[in-house]
This record gives structure tokens, C-alpha cells and sequence, in this order.
């Protein structure tokens, strides 16, 4: 990419849209020279199959005892509906690949506000799209996923074969994560940057949560060249799994934790009761409580989770007014 180009698109961005790049989905070169210029989407030429394999084998040495290179994009992402129905687009036909970088001080750049667009191009009317959408971004980790104007996956269905007539609409996610397992830059001549991103999701739509929406699952790897530009800081989201430090993930992010704001319930607390179930044990005695606070919680027997002194079993002290071992009798 020549540096006028660079600029044009400097100046496009800054007018609204914020640097980008859409995807080139050729193997890396690995010389300056011979990189071509960032262009207008890209078609791979070739039909995916259902797991979203360009079917395309990059070019070997077989005498080389390098590995081969990894594909540029891997997709493996299903769509189930309420009904049951499941759909695995081909979501490696065309990829876009759009960010915005930052410069630290030692000269590096980072990247910021990354958008991934995967497009099922073996669809009848070409309008099967999943678009992944992180304007704050702050590296590796969990993103809550919110509604239209935060962090969000938007998958417009109507054009994805096999969806039901019912669903074929536009949804954007209103609960779930992205995780990033890999987000790294690496110069490639000419003004741009090698960029490998890849990650999973687990999201539900339309917003808010309803049973009646798509859930959107599995793991994205793609490697594209992006150009070399700078942008200012995002504010970051990036989200703890473990929000209330007790060892155990969130079951939002494929954890069992299933409350995550106190770190006396996750599953095993109670281990007078049960090994596996998730309950509260405020008081330390090994019982879960009757009445805990959180939802999707496991009510346990312990009538007085406050107090250490009372469970089933206890030793009873008759007549002293307290129900010690929670059989409701004093």
C-alpha cells in the first residue's frame, strides 16, 4: 500500500468511520516487496465447506521441514434456533478485517477497536453475515457482549441457508461473551501489519435475553493484513470470569459458577449436601442454605446460614427457643 493510500484512508476515518482495513486472505508474505495493497472486500475464489474452510492448501516446500502455514481463516460458529434447528454457515467466504491501532511509547503498535466480518458466500442471496464488534478493547479475555451500541455480535440471518422463515431477520446480541485467545501485529512491509485474531463466543439475541432468539456458539482464527495506522486510547472492557474470586468461572462464560457475585456459593459448597451442586454456605458448616440470594442457585437445608451452630443434625438444646438442627421444632 503506497503512503498516499495510507493517508486516504487516515482522513476517511477521521471523518467518521475510524481506520480500517477489509481483510486480504492470501498467505502472508514475507517479503516487503511483494505485498499487494489492501483492497475492497475480498471473494477467497472457492466454496467453502459447512466449517467454514476456504478449501484452499497454501503452497509447500515439501522438502522443507517447516511447518506449513496456517490457513487464513477458520471458522467453526453454529446458529441453533428454538425450534432445534441448526445452521453452520461457510462463514470463511469473504472476511473483512477492520481496527484501529494505538502506538505505545516504545514505538509498538496495539490494536484497538477491532471489527471481524465473516460472510457465508455459498448462500443463496449472499446476505448471511456475522459481524463481530469490539470498540473497546484492551487485548486477551472475556468481553461481555451487550445490545447495539456497545460491545455486540450482530448476525444478519436472512441470507444463511436453513434458517428458519421465521428467523430469517437481523439480531444483535444482548447477552453472552466473545473471548480472545489471540490478538497480535506483526509489520509486513509497505505499511501494513500481519494480523492474527481468533477467539470463541457464546451469545444470545435479540436483546434483551428471550428464549425465542438464536444462540450463536464455536471458535473464529483469522490472519489478515491491516494497515499500519495509529488511533487514541479505548476505554476497556474486559471483564473478569471470576468476578467474585472464589476459583470457580462464571457459567456466563461457560464457568459453573452459577452466581459469581459471592464467593461462598459455587458448585461444592456445601459439601455436607452435595460435591457438585452450587450453593450458598455463608456460615462455614457445610451446609447450603434454604434461602439464598442469587438466582440459579441450589437451596440447601441450612436453616440458619448466619449461624455455624445450626444444620440438620445439630445437637438440640430443648426448650432454649432455637431450632438448632432444623427439623422446625425447637
Amino acid at each position: 500500500m503506497r503512503w498516499s493510500s495510507v493517508r486516504q484512508v487516515v482522513m476517511t476515518c477521521l471523518l467518521g468511520c475510524g481506520l480500517g482495513s477489509e481483510a486480504k486472505l492470501e498467505p502472508l508474505s514475507s517479503s516487503a516487496d511483494d505485498t499487494e495493497p489492501a483492497g475492497p472486500s475480498v471473494d477467497t475464489g472457492t466454496k467453502p465447506d459447512t466449517h467454514g474452510d476456504t478449501g484452499e492448501s497454501p503452497l509447500t516446500d515439501t522438502d522443507s521441514d517447516e511447518p506449513p502455514p496456517e490457513p487464513p481463516c477458520e471458522v467453526n460458529i453454529s446458529i441453533e434456533f428454538p425450534g432445534g434447528e441448526v445452521v453452520m454457515p461457510a462463514f470463511c467466504g469473504r472476511v473483512n478485517l477492520l481496527t484501529t491501532m494505538e502506538s505505545t511509547p516504545e514505538g509498538d503498535l496495539e490494536i484497538r477497536t477491532p471489527v471481524l466480518e465473516l460472510y457465508d458466500t455459498t448462500s443463496t442471496y449472499n446476505e448471511c453475515l456475522l459481524r463481530l464488534n469490539l470498540p473497546s478493547f484492551c487485548g486477551n479475555g472475556h468481553y461481555r457482549m451487550h445490545g447495539e451500541y456497545g460491545n455486540n455480535v450482530a448476525l444478519t440471518a436472512r441470507g444463511c441457508d436453513g434458517v428458519p422463515e421465521d428467523y430469517a431477520l437481523w439480531f444483535v446480541s444482548g447477552w453472552g461473551y466473545v473471548r480472545i485467545d489471540e490478538a497480535t501485529l506483526s509489520p509486513s512491509g509497505d505499511g501494513l501489519h500481519a494480523m492474527r485474531f481468533s477467539g470463541g463466543l457464546n451469545v444470545y439475541a435479540p436483546l434483551p435475553p428471550d428464549p425465542e432468539g438464536p444462540a450463536i456458539t464455536g471458535t473464529f482464527s483469522v490472519r489478515a493484513e491491516v494497515p499500519a495506522g495509529v488511533a487514541g486510547e479505548t476505554e476497556c472492557t474486559l471483564v473478569d470470569a471470576d468476578e467474585d474470586g472464589d476459583g470457580w468461572l462464571s457459567d456466563e462464560f461457560d464457568g459453573e459458577d452459577c452466581y459469581d457475585h459471592q464467593p461462598d456459593t459455587f458448585p461444592g459448597a456445601a459439601e455436607h449436601e452435595s460435591e457438585s451442586a452450587c450453593m450458598t454456605d455463608s456460615d462455614g458448616d457445610g451446609f447450603g442454605s434454604q434461602l439464598p440470594g442469587g438466582v440459579g442457585v441450589t437451596p440447601g437445608t441450612d436453616c440458619d446460614d448466619g449461624d455455624p451452630d445450626r444444620y440438620p443434625g445439630a445437637d438440640e438444646a430443648s426448650g432454649d427457643g432455637v431450632d438448632s438442627d432444623c427439623n422446625g421444632e425447637d
